[in-house]
């Protein structure tokens, strides 16, 4: 929304990559030029989102395929409506992959076709597929969490010092347990002085900040 600061720590060969809230980035599995028989789509909480995801032959026969994700502080759904217009250039079934950036471990998904389900715990996303579904139907994914949260505290937050410690260069020992402490330290900021032996001044700011 502009008139910000962000402090952005990382390697030489990185390259920072901002989402806004409720995006839905759509990404094929792999290269190729033929439309992919995979995609991945990288969701985002915080706000609600559609559009519409254009494909074609190369020449004059072209579809839509409407996406749409809702979120609340309870319920977090995506959408994938049947394909609007020839369908012909598209593979008869296509693997969704669903990635919810920054779900909670223990979040409920329910949904109205096959799915298998994998937690990254190092990115705190839960990666969700539907294999096998064709361009004249339609998948409706849902997450609940009863009597939790969806959402990681201050994910965002978490994430970003995980990739700082990840880059910094110290003890192998005192860096794990560093990494480990980093909800705690996040929740109460004190937390972090007892490193101050351990981390450069550099390092201890990067934190910080």
């Amino acid at each position: 929304s502009g008139d910000k600061h962000y402090a952005i720590y990382g390697g030489l060969d990185d390259i920072p990559v901002f989402a806004r809230e409720g995006a839905i980035v759509p990404l094929a599995a792999r290269d190729g030029l033929a439309n992919p028989d995979e995609m991945i789509l990288h969701l985002f909480p915080g706000a609600d989102n559609a559009f519409n995801l254009y494909e074609d032959d190369g020449l004059d026969t072209h579809s839509l395929t409407p996406i749409s994700q809702s979120w609340a502080d309870k319920e977090w759904s995506v959408t994938i409506g049947k394909v609007e217009g020839k369908i012909g250039h598209l593979p008869e079934r296509r693997t969704w992959e669903f990635c919810f950036r920054g779900a909670t471990a223990d979040s409920v998904v329910s949904t109205n076709t096959e799915i298998t389900t994998e937690y990254d715990s190092t990115t705190m996303t839960l990666h969700v597929k539907a294999i096998a579904i064709s361009p004249t139907e339609s998948i409706t994914l849902k997450l609940t969490n009863v009597g939790g949260h969806l959402l990681y505290p201050d994910f965002s937050i978490l994430e970003t010092c995980q990739m700082v410690v990840s880059a910094f260069r110290m003890e192998s020992w005192s860096k794990q347990i560093l990494f480990n402490h980093l909800p705690q330290i996040i929740e109460n900021p004190i937390e972090l002085e007892q490193y101050a032996l351990k981390l450069t001044p550099s390092q201890m700011r990067a934190l910080a900040e």
